[in-house]
């Protein structure tokens, strides 16, 4: 059976998943929805309980607000296990298709082909939607939301609101655009690391009888030191934006508790509303921390994206096999013999055989005994002193 990503391509085993991410993103609505629990909950001890002081009242709000954080946790743990399923099955239905493209990779692409395993790509794809950091993407467009509430308690708590959110989002802009070359440099000097060990492993006994281990690895520990060294520009870059981005965030948090004592000095908000800002506005901004925290996975996940999508489109325009006619004709070898100049001793001395139409033989023996000479002589790659074919 024909395994239906070498046909359909990627684009159609993603789509049949459509479903599955509607459905996660009905589950982050309601989960975001659900986020706004507390600061609720918040705003009502505040201005409801303490001021009526009613003790009913208040284990009644702390009941809800259990359920309610009850079902927040299993929507949290529906959307994350559906991810990481549609991760699973992808790979259970791409897997035969790239294992295909793996093994026809080398004759097809040559030297300016994929540089990196086509299953490598695929187990980075299974493995970033079954992180946090597909999560964060459902999540951030639900910043309007909770930034419209802000606004509903205080124009002024909005306004601080909505310039953190502008400020931490060029920050994430700044971190995109410092780390996209970055990025694809040290991608770049992995897979040539990569490719050099390789190479290194298929004539591992070549490289040590002409007695240069010790070339190739010095060779290899440059090549390895660059990479290292901009993994780690690639780490501090990241790093440094993710630590900005979470000291902005947590001082935005207090300047909007801040913004909203002074409100409440003036008797302009409640005090429940004062905390209940800080902590939405908070949650708003949470999401674009983690994207942040998380950004190098997006660019790997992306770029492996796009090379399995290449690939798998190549290997759709595979015709199938080629059909060819019955054998016919019988094959006969006579007294063949073949010698390389400047050897004593023939490679082959006398070989005969002969074969009906349909028919087929082995050939075995120890290296270097004439086999793929005998092959070559065989489709006149190579000619023979003496005897027929």
């Amino acid at each position: 059976m024909k395994n239906p990503a070498s046909s359909a391509g990627l684009g159609s085993v993603i789509s049949s998943y459509r479903f599955a991410l509607v459905s996660v993103g009905v589950f982050s609505a309601v989960a975001n929805l659900l986020l706004l629990t507390g600061p609720v909950f918040m705003l009502q001890v505040y201005d409801r309980v303490l001021a009526s002081q009613s003790v009913p009242t208040l284990s009644m709000l702390l009941l809800l607000v259990a359920v309610l954080f009850v079902f927040y946790a299993l929507l949290e743990c529906v959307r994350m296990r559906i991810l990481a399923r549609v991760g699973a099955e992808a790979d259970e239905q791409l897997s035969g298709a790239v294992f295909e493209r793996s093994v026809d990779a080398p004759p097809t692409t040559g030297s300016d082909g994929p540089t990196v395993p086509p299953m490598r790509d695929l187990d980075t794809v299974r493995q970033f939607l079954a992180g946090p950091a597909p999560l964060a993407v459902f999540d951030l467009p639900w910043l309007p939301l909770f930034l419209a509430v802000v606004y509903l308690l205080h124009f002024w708590l909005g306004v601080t609101a909505t310039v953190g959110a502008l400020i931490l989002f060029v920050l994430a802009l700044c971190n995109e655009f410092a780390m996209r070359g970055a990025r694809d440099d040290a991608a770049s000097r992995i897979l040539e690391k990569q490719r050099f060990l390789s190479a290194l492993r298929r004539h591992g006994e070549t490289v040590r009888a002409l007695g240069m281990v010790q070339s190739m690895g010095a060779r290899f520990q440059d090549s390895h030191q660059d990479a290292v060294a901009l993994q780690t520009r690639l780490s501090d870059v990241s790093g440094g934006f993710s630590s900005v981005i979470k000291g902005v965030r947590l001082f935005l948090q207090s300047l909007i508790l801040g913004v909203g004592a002074y409100l409440a000095i003036y008797q302009q908000v409640s005090p429940g509303a004062m905390i209940a800002a800080s902590i939405i506005a908070a949650r708003a901004l949470a999401p674009l921390e983690v994207a942040v925290g998380n950004w190098r996975q997006y660019g790997e996940a992306g770029q492996a994206f796009r090379r399995l999508r290449s690939v798998l489109a190549d290997l759709g325009d595979d015709k199938g096999a080629l059909a060819l006619p019955a054998p016919r004709r019988d094959f006969a070898v006579e007294h063949l013999t073949y010698k390389v100049d400047g050897r004593r001793e023939p490679v082959l001395t006398g070989v005969s055989f002969e074969l009906e139409a349909g028919q087929g033989l082995a050939v075995l023996g120890p290296s270097a005994s004439g086999k793929s000479t005998l092959a070559r002589l065989l489709v006149a790659a190579t000619q023979a002193q003496d005897g027929d074919i």
